[in-house]
């Protein structure tokens, strides 16, 4: 199979992620069988995790556990059951500032040369302040996870739908008795279980009005036939078919 790569055009939250994921730790218990085809052209079948959430590959081979990052990676397969999901390395622009760096991406669907793709987004933000009497210091942190559809056509990629999987947030306080004594120390925190790829959750449209972009040489036939059709362009299912009825179209 040909390496696929694309120049992109970037839409993410912006994240300080490291030592998070605290309340997507159970993805790291859902192994299936898949198949890792790495740059070096060769391919290993093995036990796979793939955390969707942090985006870690893991493979087992033997009693050991390997990390494959993307830059070691062609395209890996999972399997369920007759199902097969298929994800490719791709260069990605996360900053918008010309740095690109490979990054694992879901093949939803594909018709000719435009592909519909998937990939979770971690937002992290942490908050400290001090306030009150007696002085307390305050901790506040919020994590959610995005789920993003992209559609790559033309050799760029551009995000078309987001969602909001799941947020988890957790909130301390630190009190003192005086400026140097400490007093007490309370930690509140609600996180919940894992959230899956399965998860139904509601999209919102990004590109929806921005078909020249996406469709330079047949947006106007595109824009019509969504506008004739009455299509939302919210859900995945309204893109595909946007996807089949521009692979019908001579330019």
């Amino acid at each position: 199979m040909i390496r696929i790569y694309l120049v992109l055009i970037v839409f993410v939250t912006s994240a300080n992620v490291s030592g998070q994921y605290r309340n997507f730790n159970t993805e790291r218990n859902i192994w299936k069988n898949g198949l890792i085809k790495l740059e070096n052209g060769s391919a290993v079948k093995t036990t796979i995790n793939f955390n969707f959430v942090s985006g870690t590959l893991t493979a087992k081979e033997g009693k050991e556990e390997i990390i494959y990052t993307p830059h070691q990676v062609q395209y890996f397969e999972i399997y369920s059951g007759k199902e097969k999901a298929l994800f490719y390395s791709l260069p990605y622009d996360f900053d918008e500032n010309g740095e690109v760096t490979l990054a694992f991406f879901e093949v939803v669907y594909q018709k000719n040369r435009d592909v519909l793709l998937l990939r979770h987004e971690l937002e992290f933000k942490n908050k400290n302040f001090e306030a009150g009497i007696p002085a307390s210091a305050h901790n506040f942190g919020r994590e959610r996870v995005y789920r993003i559809v992209y559609m790559a056509t033309n050799g760029k990629i551009y995000p078309v739908l987001q969602a909001r999987v799941r947020t988890a947030t957790s909130y301390s306080v630190r009190l003192w008795s005086d400026a140097d004594k400490l007093a007490s120390y309370n930690e509140k925190s609600q996180y919940t279980e894992s959230a899956t790829e399965d998860e139904e959750v509601r999209y919102k449209s990004i590109l929806k009005d921005d078909m020249e972009v996406l469709f330079p040489e047949s947006y106007l036939k595109i824009e019509e036939f969504v506008k004739n059709n009455k299509i939302k362009l919210k859900d995945i299912e309204s893109w595909k078919t946007v996807v089949d009825f521009k692979s019908q179209l001579v330019n």
